[in-house]
């Protein structure tokens, strides 16, 4: 008998609080928090997102240099921890082949933080946080042929943010400014979507393109020292930046490996 009873008690509670959901959820929020949207009412996100950029473990980037035919092949390959943080690794195939304008001008090696602008040390590797707001570049391998060990590793101060997220026409963003002489500021900026542009790899229709620009005490180096095509799920498609010399050097997608 106390069982019967029992369980009609939890039964009637059941349908007491059954109502309070069905009188005071429904109408106008539903069953969600009315200070939230419809999950149909939010907007999609626009730009390229960090979802869209891949990152994960052995995600490959094959690119050949137009003139030379050169060839190299960044690879994310494993974490190292640092710090209290957690990044990782894209490690350079080829070190005879610069992978952006700062290891092209020697813009990464410091010593007691000044640039060592004497030799453009190729880079073995950089090291890489992602969130959904930026792709951060901390720290990396310098090469330097004769030393003992021959890897120099440095954390950057401050850290690079390469990329941001959402990426949009609209998208201006410091890559990174020195604190100490000479104060070097790089910025990128995307100055257009929907770029078309034709690799060995794919022809891509829907490209963001890059710019990057570049100052030294103040005084505007001649700009744009880069420009990056940047695909969404592929990443950089196409590149080219400024060598010492005058002249420039363009990458394209040889292959991709997800």
């Amino acid at each position: 008998m106390r069982m019967v009873l029992r369980l009609q008690f939890r039964i009637l509670i059941g349908v007491f609080l059954l109502s309070i959901v069905l009188v005071n959820g429904c109408g106008d929020g539903g069953l969600f928090d009315p200070d939230l949207p419809y999950p149909g009412d939010i907007a999609p996100i626009e730009g390229l997102t960090a979802l869209q950029f891949p990152t994960s473990n052995s995600v490959a980037w094959t690119y050949q240099e137009v003139d030379t035919e050169a060839i190299h092949t960044l690879t994310v390959e494993g974490l190292r921890y640092e710090r209290g943080r957690t990044l990782r690794q894209l490690t350079n195939s080829n070190l005879e082949t610069p992978t952006d304008f700062y290891a092209a001008n020697a813009w990464y090696l410091r010593i007691d933080g000044y640039f060592f602008r004497r030799f453009g040390f190729p880079i073995s590797a950089t090291y890489f946080e992602k969130s959904t707001d930026a792709y951060v570049e901390v720290a990396f391998d310098a090469f330097l042929p004769g030393f003992d060990p021959p890897t120099f590793h440095q954390q950057h101060f401050p850290a690079r943010r390469l990329w941001v997220f959402p990426l949009t026409p609209e998208s201006s963003w410091t890559v990174f400014e020195t604190i100490v002489p000479p104060i070097v500021t790089a910025t990128r900026t995307v100055v257009a979507d929907k770029q078309t542009v034709r690799t060995p790899q794919a022809t891509y229709t829907d490209a963001y393109l890059v710019e990057e620009s570049f100052e030294v005490e103040g005084e505007t180096v001649e700009n744009p020292v880069a420009r990056y095509w940047v695909a969404p799920d592929v990443g950089v498609v196409k590149y080219e930046y400024k060598v010492l010399d005058g002249g420039h050097q363009t990458f394209e997608l040889l292959r991709f490996v997800n």
